[in-house]
């Protein structure tokens, strides 16, 4: 802080100076607070790219707020607006056509589908609410279809919050669409959307923060109010500051995909730090995939890619699918059918240059368990 003479003799004004050489944040979180949290807290409008504030962070910080606004997300998937009241959702749309909420009542056998046209010719009267002019029309009751329609605003409101990539804008004091009406707790949904998220989606929202030190701090919210299950909340005790999430779901395989899930969340909750990425966590991690391409390109031929979390076509040689040892442990008995594995009892090593060979489905279901840089995925 530095004073200076106020205008006219008055008293002296405070303004806010940075100090010089100030140290730049782990990962950009001290910038994007500066932007996001002071904006939602103080009713201001703001937007970007979802890559700069993500969509579960930027749910939690209304959530904390306890603001009131409308959250707008332009995805790959299609456009989210999520309303918020006192920081819990009460209202979410989409315009992507699976989250189409007509198809979705007539599918729950709440509504017929001659009257779901009845609806739509006067959707437009209603300022595109459906559920109004449905109701207007006497042909849904609200009140009767609540689980129906709180099941629909929960799913919309999951898969926004899992877009990776796109813009979102927020936009304080918007007005509640007429149908509105809680969807959920504040944090019930937000715990909600992040156990929905697959594998993939995880380690594409954590990025490199799966190779830092991560440790626990204090955040807006208190970890007991997140309502956490019985395996979330021993994952979420494993953070030691000094071990990185990925190491911590190498050493607990058992627990490796609720491990990254937490780390995700916890994250964007502001519940966890996350140091700098070491020297030789990067080389080792570059070490092991070159050492697994090579393998892969001597056994199978140049036609064998190996990448993180992307499918790839291989040839008929490499048809039968094989795992480590280390992630056979880890699988049930129904992952273990699911992936058809020949020989499910045995593993194929645990060090360093092993390959993880899989089909494309199998991928999606084993998700945050596999070996970073280690897999080889079939088209």
């Amino acid at each position: 802080m530095s004073a200076e003479s106020g205008q006219g003799g008055g008293p002296p004004t405070l303004k806010r100076v940075a100090p010089a050489g100030a140290p730049g944040a782990s990962h950009g979180l001290a910038a994007r607070e500066v932007r996001a949290a002071a904006a939602v807290a103080a009713g201001i409008a703001l937007q970007g790219p979802l890559a700069q504030e993500g969509p579960l962070h930027l749910y939690y910080l209304a959530a904390a707020a306890q603001a009131a606004g409308r959250l707008e997300l332009e995805t790959e998937r299609g456009r989210f607006a999520l309303h918020f009241k006192r920081g819990a959702v009460e209202h979410a749309s989409s315009d992507a056509p699976d989250d189409d909420l007509g198809r979705f009542l007539v599918a729950k056998g709440a509504l017929r589908p001659e009257a779901l046209a009845d609806g739509e010719r006067m959707r437009q009267s209603h300022g595109g609410d459906l559920v109004g002019a449905l109701a207007s029309l006497g042909l849904l009751n609200p009140a009767e279809s609540f689980r129906v329609l709180q099941e629909h605003g929960a799913a919309v409101v999951a898969r926004a919050l899992g877009a990776a990539k796109g813009t979102f804008r927020w936009t304080p004091g918007v007005p509640l669409p007429p149908s509105s009406f809680p969807l959920g707790s504040r944090w019930g949904m937000l715990c909600d959307a992040a156990r929905r998220l697959d594998g993939l989606s995880v380690r594409t929202l954590l990025g490199d923060r799966a190779q830092r030190p991560a440790s626990r701090v204090g955040g807006r919210v208190d970890l007991a109010e997140l309502k956490l299950t019985a395996q979330e909340a021993r994952a979420a005790s494993r953070f030691d500051g000094s071990s990185s999430p990925a190491q911590l779901a190498a050493a607990h395989p058992g627990e490796a995909d609720v491990l990254l899930r937490m780390t995700l969340l916890l994250g964007e909750t502001e519940l966890l730090s996350f140091g700098a990425l070491s020297t030789s966590t990067s080389t080792s991690t570059s070490t092991a995939t070159a050492t697994a391409t090579a393998t892969a390109t001597a056994t199978f031929g140049p036609g064998v890619s190996v990448g993180r979390c992307t499918p790839h076509h291989a040839p008929r040689s490499l048809a039968r699918p094989r795992v480590c040892a280390t992630l056979r442990a880890s699988m049930s008995s129904e992952e273990t059918r699911l992936s058809g594995f020949e020989d499910p009892a045995a593993g194929h090593g645990t060090d360093a240059a092993c390959l993880v060979v899989i089909h494309a489905p199998v991928r999606r279901l084993l998700g945050a368990r596999l070996p970073l840089g280690r897999e080889v995925v079939l088209g």
